[in-house]
């Protein structure tokens, strides 16, 4: 690994670039025994035997060193420097049986010559050793040093990367090798880890392999797949012998707390992409780690890009922040964008791709992009659905993002979002697109000012995170385009605000849902005379006050700034709207709750019509929602004159909050955003056909809005 300095300042590392030589040095034991059916054929206790087994014994325990890397001086001369792989490394491509690809595309499928010309490369699949793979060698070498720094390691990967085959390997080589140690091999759901070729299914066959084939044979405490132990105990003694080391499997699906008390050596969580409860459990997991001030065990996460129903947030989180829970840093190369910031390990499509890599382990990456495009591209025109290319390019991602927009949950994630999402958080261009700041009520009006011109104790940051790295749950209003006016009126019919409060106890006054949040989007109508033709979202405002009023109140500034009379749609199952706005005199600037006029299904049971809407009424308007909201989200606006390039509507959306939450929606979440958006798309569809007022007659009518009394 070479060490560098990021762009905070902190140490990161990079994949050292090496061209492998001599790899075929490290197996020289798995080929003697693919060859003899044995490691060595010197007699059992012969001194030709104990100095092979002491020799790999060494090996195992501290890696080997083999003049295995090419490098070229300054004259352009080839040398070979020395190279060493980890003792786990060794272990697994010596002692380790998987389940093999090789290539069989020289086999003639069918009588026509030149039959293989446009199908996909064949392979067939055997157990054996493993060979060296570049990929491999950086795992390794990776777990290595994140544990001679005190750190642990989360790994995302595409997918048939062999991970379940290596951390099962890291799993029996400790307590094959350690005394009292104890591994714990960890999922959400235990089916993960000991069902077909789960994890723990792995670590016992290696485990069985080191008792049957080698001089490492420790004995069987326990043979429970669940809870295996090693060790021995002799006929008419009470206390085992032997190792005494443990390979432990645990569900963290009712349990977070599963590995507390077992004094984790070494913890594997698998499948994080299906891990809901990762936070809290990685949370508690940390202390079996840890001796006071020391670090005594380590921790690796890893997850799988494209896997079905994944729930990527907390995971992504953790994987672009590696250092907020101790796991060794990454310069992110692979994110367009993002070079010089940090990361976790990410082995993408590109590494290891099977038939792509030479006889010494090394990864053939121009071959292996050439071949990913075209197959992407074949798959494209297969496909009837956006989501289904996108679960596809996910399980086959040749960066992180293109992995996390995997489309097992959110129906809104495809490549445009990803793309657009990538630029919000990336280019500064966008990055500065919303201006932060704060609505102040003055009579009938409102007045934004800016964070800059703002005291100390006004001045709030906008919310993008919803998790507990948020110091100040305030929020701020944030404009991407100030109101349109004309002679120095707001059309009173051009603009909505769609709400989403957070519920409180009414009581105590006390917020109810701690993770929730008040969002509010400013929805600009289409229209002929503004300049952005309008059908976008124009501001927003995002937090959660300790006091709601505070909430309710720069919600009725910011609609007296943008002039939404009957205007202003909120969910009313929760929260306070509508009791604020008719206790300040502006009752009128809400929204009746929409009559559904476009879809009969959606109506009300209930007589009368109230001001605001119920999302919850039924259970078909929040679906419904958010069909409309993925239509709306990719709805043309531009297209060039041959229609190669095209911009959607969802480019127009800035709130990177929010464009996080349509990566990772899905209907059981909290996911207040979208909520509010999905609450607009209804609104939308009732208001959409009704084309705002002309702003040139603003004014002339004397039963304007604005040439009443009140003002």
């Amino acid at each position: 690994m070479r060490e560098l300095i990021l762009n905070d300042g902190e140490v990161g590392y990079e994949f050292e670039d090496i061209k492998f030589v001599n790899t075929s040095q490290l197996n020289e034991a798995a080929r003697h025994y693919k060859q003899f059916g044995c490691y060595t054929k010197a007699p059992a206790g012969s001194l030709e035997f104990n100095q092979f087994w002491d020799i790999e014994e060494e090996r195992l325990l501290n890696g080997m060193t083999v003049p295995g890397k090419l490098y070229y001086d300054e004259y352009g001369v080839a040398h070979v420097q020395e190279v060493r792989i980890t003792g786990e490394h060794y272990g697994y491509l010596n002692y380790g049986r998987i389940r093999m690809t090789t290539d069989a595309s020289n086999v003639l499928l069918g009588s026509a010559e030149g039959v293989l010309k446009d199908r996909k490369k064949v392979g067939t699949k055997d157990i054996d050793f493993p060979s060296f793979w570049d990929g491999d060698y950086h795992f390794f070498k990776a777990c290595e040093l994140a544990k001679s720094r005190g750190e642990h390691v989360i790994v995302f990967k595409a997918r048939r990367k062999g991970y379940s085959y290596k951390v099962g390997y890291k799993g029996s080589h400790l307590v094959n090798f350690y005394p009292e140690t104890t591994a714990i091999l960890g999922a959400y759901d235990k089916k993960y880890l000991i069902q077909g070729r789960g994890t723990t299914r792995m670590a016992k066959a290696y485990l069985d392999w080191y008792q049957d084939k080698t001089d490492f044979s420790r004995g069987y405490l326990s043979n429970d797949i669940e809870n295996l132990e090693l060790g021995y105990q002799l006929q008419g003694e009470k206390m085992p012998r032997g190792y005494k080391s443990k390979l432990i499997t645990v569900s963290f699906m009712e349990n977070p707390d599963a590995a507390i008390g077992k004094d984790g050596d070494l913890i594997i969580f698998e499948e994080a992409g299906k891990f809901p409860n990762l936070r809290e459990t990685l949370g508690v997991t940390l202390s079996s780690t840890e001796d006071g001030a020391l670090q005594t065990g380590q921790i690796i996460i890893f997850g799988t890009g494209g896997t079905d129903e994944a729930n990527w947030a907390v995971f992504e989180d953790m994987f672009y922040n590696p250092e907020k829970n101790g796991f060794l840093r990454f310069n992110n190369i692979w994110d367009d964008g993002r070079v010089g910031t940090s990361c976790g390990f990410f082995h993408g499509q590109l590494l290891n791709l099977v038939p792509f890599i030479d006889k010494d382990g090394n990864s053939q990456t121009e071959e292996a992009l050439e071949e990913t495009n075209k197959l992407r591209d074949k798959k494209r025109n297969q496909v009837t659905y956006e989501t289904e290319f996108t679960t596809y390019i996910g399980q086959r991602c040749i960066k992180p993002s293109e992995g996390f927009s995997s489309t097992g949950v959110s129906i809104f994630s495809t490549k445009i979002l990803t793309e657009h999402t990538e630029r919000v958080t990336n280019d500064p261009v966008y990055k500065g697109m919303g201006i932060p700041g704060k609505v102040f009520r003055v009579g009938t009006k409102g007045v934004f000012k800016h964070n800059m011109d703002l005291d100390e104790n006004e001045r709030h940051d906008p919310i993008i995170k919803q998790d507990s790295s948020v110091k100040d749950w305030n929020g701020c209003t944030v404009i991407y385009d100030m109101p349109f006016s004309f002679n120095g009126e707001v059309p009173k019919d051009l603009y909505r605000i769609w709400v989403d409060p957070y519920a409180f106890k009414k009581e105590t006054g006390k917020i109810h849902y701690r993770n929730s949040m008040g969002v509010a989007y400013v929805y600009e109508k289409p229209n002929s005379f503004t300049k952005t033709k309008g059908d976008v979202i124009v501001a927003s405002y995002i937090g959660r006050p300790e006091d709601p009023d505070d909430f309710y109140e720069q919600l009725l500034a910011l609609s007296l700034l943008y002039n939404t009379q009957n205007g202003v749609v909120f969910e009313r199952d929760r929260g306070d709207v509508h009791r604020y706005f008719k206790q300040e005199g502006f009752e009128m600037m809400l929204a009746w709750e929409p009559t559904f006029t476009f879809n009969k299904a959606l109506q009300s049971k209930r007589k009368g019509r109230e001001k605001g809407i119920l999302l919850s009424e039924g259970d078909k308007r929040k679906p419904a929602g958010a069909q409309l909201l993925f239509k709306w989200l990719y709805v043309v606006r531009t297209k060039s004159m041959d229609e190669t390039i095209k911009t959607y509507n969802v480019e127009y959306f800035y709130d990177l909050g929010g464009l996080t939450e349509l990566k990772h929606w899905s209907l059981k979440g909290n996911f207040d955003r979208v909520s509010a958006l999905i609450i607009g798309m209804l609104d939308r569809e009732e208001v959409f056909n009704v084309e705002p007022e002309n702003p040139a007659t603003i004014g002339q009518n004397k039963n304007d809005f604005f040439n009443r009394d009140f003002f």
